[in-house]
């Protein structure tokens, strides 16, 4: 991220990752249910400590804004020209056209085929507000 805004002072709130350690119950079942389907590699317990970690990033919305441009430029960072992520992984995007019960299963493989760099993000972009809130918490 740091990289990415072009900004060193973009941190992790220890305190807000011990925070979701202790109380990311949910994340913990949700780990084990992708570990037992093989969509999670890694041990449980290590893919969850860099989600929490993930989750407190500390920055302002301008560095996130100036972090996530490679979205808006087919996966490459617009400042350096650099390839952030391929272009068919910058955006996920559903729609009322989607069918609910496609969408699970659309959002295991993107995540994933996301797996295998720490520093490549889901970014899923939906019409319907309560699903947005239920990825934004997984």
């Amino acid at each position: 991220m740091q990289f990415l805004a072009q900004d060193t002072s973009i941190t992790i709130d220890e305190a807000v990752a011990a925070s979701e350690h202790r109380t990311g119950f949910r994340n913990v079942a949700l780990a084990n249910y992708m570990k037992s389907f093989g969509v999670i590699d890694n041990p449980v317990e290590y893919t969850l400590g860099v989600y929490f970690h993930h989750c407190a990033i500390s920055m302002t919305c301008r560095q996130l804004a100036v972090a996530g441009r490679f979205l808006a430029h087919s996966g490459r960072d617009p400042s350096t020209g650099l390839s952030v992520v391929q272009a068919e992984r910058a955006v996920l995007t559903f729609d009322e056209s989607t069918p609910a019960a496609a969408r699970g299963p659309l959002l295991m493989r993107a995540e994933r085929a996301l797996k295998s760099t720490l520093d490549e993000g889901l970014y899923v972009q939906t019409e319907e507000r309560k699903d947005a809130n239920r990825l934004r918490r997984l």
